[in-house]
Formats: C-alpha cells, sequence, structure tokens
C-alpha cells in the first residue's frame, strides 16, 4: 500500500516503476497488493528511489518518545499491581537505555516501589545497584545529585537491616 501511495505520489505508472526497478509490472502489482514483498535489495532501491527510509516504505513508525512510553507503561504495570511485567518493562528500558540516566532513575524509583509493594529484598537489591551506576552517570557538577543518592543507599541498605553499610552511606552523606 505505501509502494502504491509513494508511486502515485511521484506521478508514475506501475510500467515505469518496474522499468526503473528492472522488475516485470507483475512484479510491482503483487508488491502493492501484498501479495508478496520485495527482497531486501529492491527494499533499499525502493526506498532510496521514493527518497524514504525503509522503515516509512514498511509503514513502520518508531514513537519519538520510546523512552518516556516505556518509563509510563512501567509506571502503569506497578500501579496496576503486575509487578512481574512492571519489572519485564524496567529491564527492556534498561537494555535500550543503560547510560541515560533518567531511565535508570525511573528504573530504580519502579524497583524501590516494586519493594514496597511486594517486601521483596531482590527488587531492593536491583534498584541499590541501579542507584550505584547512577553515581557512575551522574553529572552534576555542584554534588547535590551524588549527595541524594549517598542518602537514598543509605535508606535502601537500611530497609535490607544491613546496618554496617547504611552507617557508611550515612557517614559520607554526613561529610560530604
Amino acid at each position: 500500500e505505501n509502494i502504491r501511495n509513494l508511486r502515485k505520489e511521484k506521478g508514475i505508472t506501475q510500467e515505469q516503476l518496474s522499468e526503473v526497478m528492472g522488475v516485470s509490472v507483475a512484479a510491482v502489482s503483487k508488491w502493492e497488493t501484498g501479495q508478496c514483498a520485495p527482497e531486501l535489495t529492491a527494499l533499499t532501491a525502493l526506498a532510496d528511489f521514493f527518497e524514504v527510509s525503509v522503515d516509512t516504505l514498511l509503514g513502520h513508525e518508531l514513537p519519538a518518545n520510546r523512552r518516556e512510553y516505556l518509563i509510563e507503561q512501567m509506571s502503569r504495570r506497578c500501579n496496576e499491581a503486575l509487578p512481574e511485567q512492571a519489572a519485564e518493562t524496567a529491564e527492556l528500558l534498561l537494555r535500550r537505555y543503560p547510560n541515560d540516566p533518567d531511565a535508570v532513575d525511573a528504573a530504580a524509583s519502579l524497583y524501590y516501589k516494586l519493594h514496597m509493594l511486594t517486601g521483596e529484598k531482590d527488587h531492593l537489591r536491583r534498584c541499590i545497584d541501579l542507584t550505584k551506576r547512577l553515581f557512575v552517570l551522574d553529572k552534576d557538577p555542584s554534588g547535590k545529585r551524588r549527595f541524594e543518592l549517598m542518602s537514598m543507599l543509605a535508606n535502601q541498605y537500611g530497609l535490607l537491616e544491613e546496618w554496617e553499610t547504611a552507617e557508611t552511606y550515612c557517614r559520607d552523606t554526613i561529610t560530604w
């Protein structure tokens, strides 16, 4: 369908497109009716000819705000008390945006909420791992974010009842 629309926008016939592409008119007709798909080399040639991306040619649209969509979906699943699905979405977010501080922060917050919702310590441990990753990703020259992260880690270790580690982060927060 996209091939047909692009061909018509360009004002050419199936015969003309078939000549340009070096295929039969029947092949172009089958592409346009969805009876068969062009080979990969033909797809790229068609995209070049119509001056569009292969994604556009195939009708595939990747949302511009994919990261925000995943964060919203993750939060919605948590609010709907679907912890496994929320965690799966968080891990997908982290695989796609491993060095994005906002994505890592959103995932860490989700795991903290999941711990509060389920009481599972594994969720809290994942939250701690992500909070520590935020130290590496932190670009705040004022140091305010590092102070917040140390406070969060002190709290998280306290919830795990790992008092010595919690105390270390508390002490570091105070001396910071």
